[in-house]
């Protein structure tokens, strides 16, 4: 399929700002336009033979431009940051007929973007922007799809149904790295982005946050410079200070005193207010008081990810998939159960506490009056 026509390489009227390299040394051009072709090769003199690119090194030849002198976003240094896709890791490895599932584990910019198709087009959720044009990708089903047409299914590619896609960063009690999987609209609980998610009831979301909303994975995986987080860096999955490539910060581990930025990731969607007075889950009868998640996060300083698996969960509702690190199995079992809307019990010892069948609702329990003393006559 020929997307030459459309691609921002061809029709951009982008001019080097003078700083730093040349961009084109080879060429009298002074456009991205104009250069067409030679932005990236060179008929004489490449770098590299094979497809003839300037540089040996794949990424440079995209850094030549996206590095702030001619493209607006500086690209380049968004990879020196504690986590990122590590396209400096690999050279050489790229190919366009690999596996599109089980190549030799790499990244480089052209897993991702096509330099031929790539263009600026915005996109509303799940369909892919312009930037993604021209890529691969696998669905839902695990079936390759090229070109892709929604963002989902460019991730599915290393993170879906590759035998070396890496072990989880939370651990849990259903463990389930396929992230395809833990999508999946036949799951319990996911964030909606296949599908609409299941719960019509999310009384903590943040405008224009909706029950039938859709999301993009990169509505959590981003720059944290980027404008989704408030910067003027790039949009996109390239790097982060947060692990794993997060937007914003979200504490994995429980110990964490609760503040807006500890959660921000959540905070982003789920209004903060909300969560803390409890209006989804508060715990009555055997547990008394309220004991809902301000108790949890604040008092108890749970992390959000100790009871929510952020991705999915096949056969929980509520996104419950706790962290065995800190909720054990001395009940016997570890066991969560929704039984209607805002409410459930858990049975399984945490904050060394052991609940069976302990209940919650957002609604007070209502005892019935004790009887009252018979009168004397």
């Amino acid at each position: 399929m020929n997307f030459w026509q459309d691609s921002a390489h061809r029709l951009s009227t982008k001019t080097w700002n003078g700083a730093g390299i040349n961009p084109w040394p080879h060429t009298k051009a002074t456009s991205v336009s104009a250069n067409a072709c030679e932005n990236c090769h060179a008929p004489h003199r490449a770098g590299i033979r094979p497809r003839l690119l300037n540089f040996l090194d794949e990424e440079q030849n995209c850094f030549s431009c996206h590095n702030g002198n001619v493209a607006a976003k500086n690209i380049e240094t968004e990879f020196n940051k504690i986590s990122s896709h590590p396209v400096l890791k690999t050279s050489g490895i790229h190919d366009p007929t690999e596996d599109p599932i089980n190549s030799p584990r790499h990244v480089e910019c052209a897993d991702c973007h096509n330099p031929h198709a790539s263009k600026s087009t915005v996109a509303v959720a799940p369909t892919a922007s312009g930037a993604l044009a021209g890529v691969a990708g696998i669905n839902s089903s695990g079936a390759l799809v090229n070109p892709l047409t929604a963002e989902y299914q460019l991730c599915y590619r290393c993170h879906a149904d590759s035998i070396a896609r890496g072990p989880a960063r939370v651990n849990r009690q259903f463990v389930q790295t396929n992230t395809r999987l833990e999508f999946q609209a036949s799951n319990q609980s996911f964030h909606p982005v296949e599908a609409v998610g299941k719960n019509p009831q999310v009384p903590s979301l943040i405008v224009p946050w909706t029950a039938s909303s859709l999301m993009y994975c990169t509505d959590c995986h981003n720059s944290d410079q980027s404008p989704n987080a408030g910067g003027s860096g790039a949009n996109g999955p390239h790097s982060s200070l947060y692990t794993p490539i997060l937007e914003r910060q979200l504490i994995l581990t429980d110990g964490t005193s609760e503040n807006l930025s500890t959660y921000a990731l959540c905070y982003k969607c789920h209004d903060r207010d909300r969560i803390l007075s409890d209006q989804s889950f508060k715990a009555t009868g055997a547990l008394g008081g309220d004991r809902g998640h301000r108790f949890h996060i604040v008092d108890e300083k749970t992390a959000c990810t100790t009871c929510h698996d952020s991705h999915g969960v096949a056969n929980t509702k509520h996104l419950i998939n706790f962290n065995p690190d800190y909720v054990t199995n001395g009940v016997p079992f570890i066991q969560y159960n929704s039984t209607a809307t805002f409410s459930g019990n858990c049975s399984l010892i945490c904050h060394n506490f052991a609940h069976t069948n302990s209940t919650y609702s957002p609604f007070p329990t209502v005892r019935a009056p004790l009887p009252r003393p018979a009168r004397r006559k």
